[in-house]
């Protein structure tokens, strides 16, 4: 369960979404609300649809990841992939229900996260990302409204990628 989680070091405390409320660029670094320099370290899901990955996916395997350092986790929403088309209705609803799972999970262990709509072709290289950009604004509002209605957005712990 996990890739990319590193060491702590250079100084850079174990902080959460608590402690550096929402982040921003100084210049060309990742910044806390304050100002300080920040490094986000944790996990990448690789894929929330590949059944090799589901074991981790519980607040118990989230739990883990903050308990072995992690103040972040990367959910990597795949459209297409050799598990199935995520835009079929059916799979839609179940990918956003779950995400919005795991955006709740990262809220109560005040870590942040990261939701990466991530587009690949049938080689496992980068996509054409214009390709969903109908399924990418539909499924960002979704998420969108959900971190709205449950008052998240205040609180500047989600960050999306598409």
């Amino acid at each position: 369960c996990g890739r990319g989680l590193g060491r702590w070091g250079g100084g850079m405390q174990r902080r959460l979404h608590g402690t550096w409320g929402r982040l921003k660029l100084v210049g060309n670094q990742l910044s806390s609300e304050s100002g300080e320099a920040i490094q986000l370290k944790g996990w990448s899901t690789f894929s929330i649809n590949y059944d090799e990955v589901k074991p981790c996916l519980t607040k118990a395997g989230f739990t883990a990841m903050k308990s072995w350092g992690a103040n972040v986790v990367r959910l990597a929403v795949y459209p297409k992939n050799s598990k199935g088309d995520i835009t079929q209705s059916t799979t839609y609803t179940t990918t956003v229900t779950n995400v919005k799972q795991y955006i709740t999970w990262c809220h109560d262990l005040k870590m942040y996260v990261l939701v990466d709509w991530h587009v690949l072709d049938g080689d496992g290289n980068s996509g054409d990302p214009s390709k969903y950009q109908t399924q990418a604004k539909q499924f960002f509002t979704d998420i969108a409204s959900f971190a709205k209605a449950q008052g998240y957005k205040a609180k500047a712990f989600a960050i999306f990628e598409g």
